[in-house]
């Protein structure tokens, strides 16, 4: 079974592309959760379909790193922001994807099963692999060391 952790840099706008061919409409939630929608089927149809070997989501929540992931080798993955329960923690998606950017270009996309995520993060938080971020230092953070993230 072909490796499918990484997501070609293209993904996103196949997605759309698919989407729109097939009629489909993306949409994105206005709840602070920032998830994108992905109507019944439209994964499994379409060309992309393939990357998932059949595997069959409705929901994605999207993040994205700019720069500090080259620099630290880590991705930040949220679980609260300002006292409240945000990020993973929040979540409604089933799936999540990073992306990984570079002076606004996106690089590549990694792909974790939400509740896969979820069972790293904790580990990684278990062993002191968590600290404040963002903004303000509002969110809590933990990191994940891309060479070692047990896929």
């Amino acid at each position: 079974m072909p490796d499918h952790r990484y997501i070609c840099v293209q993904c996103k706008n196949e997605l759309l592309r698919a989407a729109d061919e097939a009629g489909e409409k993306v949409s994105y939630n206005r709840d602070w959760k920032y998830d994108i929608l992905i109507r019944d089927g439209t994964w499994d149809e379409r060309r992309l379909g393939d990357y998932f070997a059949g595997g069959k989501f409705s929901t994605l929540e999207l993040k994205s790193e700019q720069y500090l992931w080259e620099r630290t080798g880590n991705i930040a993955i949220e679980y609260r922001w300002s006292g409240r329960p945000s990020g993973i923690a929040s979540t409604i998606a089933d799936m999540w994807v990073h992306e990984l950017k570079r002076k606004g270009e996106t690089l590549a996309y990694i792909m974790v099963p939400m509740e896969r995520l979820k069972a790293i993060c904790r580990e990684a938080y278990a062993n002191g692999r968590h600290q404040t971020g963002g903004d303000d230092d509002l969110s809590e953070l933990v990191l994940l060391k891309l060479r070692d993230i047990p896929w």
